[in-house]
C-alpha cells in the first residue's frame, strides 16, 4: 500500500464509528455530512462522498473514487461506509433508480396494486378519514 493511500486511510477511518467494524452491520460515518446524510471527505483538496472513498479504499485504488459510475448503498443507509460486507456496491444510475423504486424510496413513488387494495379495504371496513389514510 502506498504512503498516500495509507495516510488517506488513516484520516478516513478516524471519521468512522468502528464499534461494529468486524460485523456485517453498517459502519457509520461520523465526519461531515451533506443535507441528505451522505458523508463528505476531503481528498486531494476536493470534497468527495465518503461511501465512494470507502469503496475505493476497499479496492486499494483511490483513482476509482472518480471512476465509479454510481456507488449504491444496498443497506439504504446514506452514512454507511462498510464496503466489506456488500453494503456498498458499484453500479449504474439505472441500477440505483431501480433500487429506489423497488424499495419505495422515490419521492414520487406511486402506490402499487397491493397498497391501493389495502387502502380501499381499510376505508370500506373502518371508520377512517381520507386524511388518516394518507
Amino acid at each position: 500500500m502506498s504512503q498516500q493511500l495509507s495516510d488517506v486511510e488513516e484520516r478516513f477511518w478516524d471519521k468512522v464509528n468502528r464499534e461494529r467494524k468486524d460485523s456485517d452491520e453498517c459502519w457509520e460515518w461520523t465526519g461531515a455530512v451533506d443535507g441528505c446524510g451522505y458523508g463528505n471527505f476531503k481528498l486531494r483538496d476536493k470534497v468527495k462522498s465518503a461511501h465512494r472513498v470507502a469503496l475505493a479504499l476497499h479496492n486499494e485504488d483511490l483513482s476509482l473514487v472518480d471512476e465509479f459510475d454510481t456507488v449504491r448503498h444496498r443497506c439504504d443507509n446514506p452514512s454507511c461506509v462498510n464496503a466489506v460486507d456488500g453494503h456498498l456496491v458499484e453500479g449504474t444510475h439505472r441500477d440505483n433508480m431501480i433500487d429506489m423504486s423497488e424499495r419505495k424510496r422515490a419521492s414520487n413513488q406511486k402506490l402499487d396494486a397491493d397498497d391501493a387494495r389495502e387502502i380501499k379495504q381499510r376505508y370500506a371496513e373502518e371508520d377512517v378519514s381520507h386524511r388518516d389514510l394518507a
